[in-house]
């Protein structure tokens, strides 16, 4: 019954399932009239046809059972081919065989079976003289390297490019001798087809070479497959070879030419009706490379419209990619998460189980368009907050700390070689001869700006074995004298000591490898163990605050400054607007003061203590005037020795609270004994919904009305 199931599954999936079936009835009747060479190549066409099904599958079970048995007919070919020494259909079964492997991503496997094939076609006495089975053998293997290339370095080996280069250089000189003569039905579209792949193949492996990234041949190529594919009339390839040919002159850092070919990639998108969200995530990569924000911010206007729908907009600006566009100044620019957040909420179209309708899709493509813009802002304001400081000649510790969030930032947002020079810049503040006297915090930063380091020569893959490994040394150095907490240290340990197994890997060094792998299963079983001590004991859950991630730091930055030795206090005077009044704080400041969040933070914590009403606080004002954060924590800094003087919070909205924390706040607050009903009633409650406290008793006296600031009912008592 399982059968018949899987092929009505299918039926409607494939236009292969009916050829299958009379292939496999064909299979059949030859092998029992004992035509086993007919029996053979029927088995090598039933592995084509499964080959071809498994692109109609969505299942991974499926795909995966059904390349299998492509495989297990191939290696009956094989056998029997093997047997009567039939080498052509040899060599056709050794390439399906191949191709299903690399269908499955088994990489080790599909180049290991290259030496089979490869034999057949060894001069002087080549068993098969083929020169169309010959440049499919090469480009075969070529696809193979190249594959395993692009997965993550820890599955990916040190010569996959260079292994792939070799077989597309062997594929191209088989080609120039080939002639229409030697392609089937002597089709001489077919021929320009495959060059035109050899082309592109070559420009692609050569374009990530670093050998090459300088050299002309990479630009040659790519060329010529952007002139073959005009030829063919192929503006898929075409769009393709449009988009490796910017990666490369993005590498090479030549701006003008990277964007010539984002925009000819983009035209080509919007003719095709094809997808052009990730055509202007690399154009305004590239505007942010050249810091040309008004740029970023036109084209992300596009995005918007394109994701969000049709805003306010002027087409007579210039097109994607160009210099000049006209665009709202920058300092309004933080509005276009507001009008995302507030005025195009995520439309759905699919219903759940639950009833409630999503469309993942469309959400990750708003998200995307938030995420860019976010992007987009704060890059530009941590490169003002280094500008200022190497302006203001300030070195160490501020400018290292200021050094590592950009760094974080332009990883986070692709561009890994612009963040190199900030990450060397932060850790060439550091006296490394000095290292004994740093203190814990110090010796941190340094970690973490290693660790970044490391991970941008890792992903360039721009770095020697020997070089990668001694930085990774480093890193354990660092982690042995700065990590104290159990779990923090942890943590760490597992980072290095995989990284370490992983060099051993890229490298293809395996004994070394399987050390580092044993060594990191030791860390792994210790953190179990610590996992379970922290359990057992709440006190050890107690841990230092790590360094934001790249992602938090991309979104919420932080500028972490640390502005004297020696720490002193001093007096602020906050106004903070609440329910249309204007209420004053009193803060007290230390001069080590890291961050203006801090001073947020803090300010609000005091609105929820006194008031029951936590604010939201973008930033402050200073004497009627906006200030970026790094410029008002340097302001405060300056003017701290001329006594209390005041800021003003500007409020963004209120933080959303369950009702029953503000009840709690509010009882705490006016010395109050909390009901349990009430609290019980209150945690039943959704947003925006009516309560109801009827026999709740005298403490329901005094409800006032729903807060004007926040979507749902609050008590607060009289």
């Amino acid at each position: 019954m399982g059968k018949v199931t899987y092929g009505i599954r299918f039926s409607q999936k494939s236009p292969f399932s009916q050829e299958i079936r009379e292939t496999k009835q064909r299979l059949k009747r030859y092998a029992t009239l004992g035509k086993h060479l007919d029996a053979a190549k029927t088995c090598l066409t039933l592995a084509d046809l499964l080959l071809m099904q498994a692109d109609y599958m969505d299942a991974d079970e499926d795909i995966l059972v059904t390349l299998q048995d492509a495989i297990k007919y191939a290696s009956k070919a094989i056998r029997t081919f093997t047997q009567y020494e039939s080498h052509h259909g040899l060599a056709k079964s050794y390439m399906l065989t191949i191709r299903c492997l690399l269908k499955q991503e088994d990489y080790d496997k599909a180049i290991d079976a290259k030496g089979a094939l490869l034999t057949l076609f060894k001069l002087p006495n080549a068993k098969v003289k083929d020169k169309r089975l010959l440049q499919q053998a090469y480009s075969l293997i070529g696809d193979c390297y190249l594959s395993r290339s692009q997965q993550e370095p820890g599955c990916a080996k040190y010569m996959d490019l260079v292994f792939a280069n070799k077989y597309y250089e062997r594929e191209r000189r088989v080609l120039d001798c080939m002639t229409v003569d030697d392609v089937a039905n002597k089709d001489a579209s077919e021929l320009r087809a495959l060059n035109r792949s050899s082309f592109f193949n070559l420009g692609l492996t050569k374009a990530k070479l670093q050998p090459y990234q300088e050299d002309e041949a990479a630009i040659t190529y790519l060329q010529k497959a952007i002139k073959s594919n005009k030829t063919l009339q192929d503006k898929t390839a075409e769009r393709r070879a449009w988009w490796e040919l910017g990666n490369l002159h993005y590498r090479r850092r030549d701006w003008d030419k990277t964007l010539e070919c984002q925009r000819r990639d983009l035209d080509l998108g919007q003719q095709l009706q094809e997808d052009e969200l990730e055509s202007y995530v690399e154009l305004i990569r590239t505007c942010l490379e050249r810091e040309d924000y008004p740029t970023c911010m036109d084209l992300t206007r596009r995005m918007r419209i394109m994701v969000f729908g049709n805003l306010s907009y002027d087409p007579t600006h210039p097109k994607p990619g160009e210099s000049g566009c006209s665009t709202t100044a920058m300092d309004h620019n933080d509005d276009l998460l507001i009008d995302i957040d507030d005025f195009y909420p995520l439309k759905h179209h699919n219903t759940n189980g639950d009833g409630a309708t999503v469309d993942e899709d469309l959400a990750e493509r708003q998200a995307l368009v938030k995420l860019v813009i976010q992007r987009i802002l704060t890059i530009r304001d941590r490169r003002d907050e280094l500008q200022t400081l190497v302006e203001r000649k300030i070195t160490g510790r501020p400018l290292a700390l200021v050094c590592l969030s950009l760094g974080q930032q332009l990883t986070e947002a692709d561009m890994l070689a612009s963040a190199l020079p900030h990450v060397d810049m932060g850790l060439a503040q550091f006296n490394t001869n000095d290292q004994g006297s740093w203190s814990h915090s110090l010796g941190r930063l340094h970690l973490e700006l290693l660790k970044l380091k490391a991970d941008l020569h890792w992903q360039l893959r721009d770095m020697n074995k020997q070089d990668l490994l001694a930085l990774n040394r480093k890193i354990l150095g660092l982690i042995n004298h700065f990590c104290n907490d159990r779990q923090d240290k942890s943590d760490y340990l597992v980072y290095a000591v995989e990284r370490c197994r992983d060099i051993y890997l890229f490298f293809e060094d395996n004994e070394m490898a399987d050390i580092w792998d044993h060594k990191l299963q030791t860390v792994l079983e210790n953190v179990k163990d610590t996992d379970h001590q922290m359990d057992l004991d709440p006190s050890s859950q107690q841990k230092e605050e790590p360094l934001a991630s790249p992602t938090s730091q991309a979104l919420f930055p932080k500028p972490l400054f640390d502005m004297s030795q020696v720490s002193t206090s001093f007096s602020v005077t906050v106004a903070v607007p609440l329910n249309q009044n204007q209420i004053q704080l009193g803060v007290i400041c230390e001069d080590s003061m890291e961050t203006m969040d801090w001073l947020m933070s803090k300010v609000a914590g005091l609105c929820w203590q006194l008031y029951s009403i936590e604010p939201v606080i973008r930033q402050f004002k200073f004497q009627d005037k906006l200030y970026s954060q790094t410029d008002m924590l340097y302001t405060i800094m300056d003017q701290k020795k001329t006594g209390d003087y005041q800021l003003v919070a500007v409020v963004d909205g209120i933080v959303e609270k369950p009702l029953v924390d503000i009840y709690d706040s509010i009882c705490s607050r006016r010395k109050h004994t909390a009901s349990p009903r009430i609290q019980d009633i209150m945690r039943q409650q959704t947003a925006g919904s009516k309560l109801s406290l009827h026999g709740a008793g005298k403490l329901c006296h005094g409800l006032r009305a729903e807060h004007a600031n926040i979507p749902f009912f609050f008590l607060s008592l009289g």
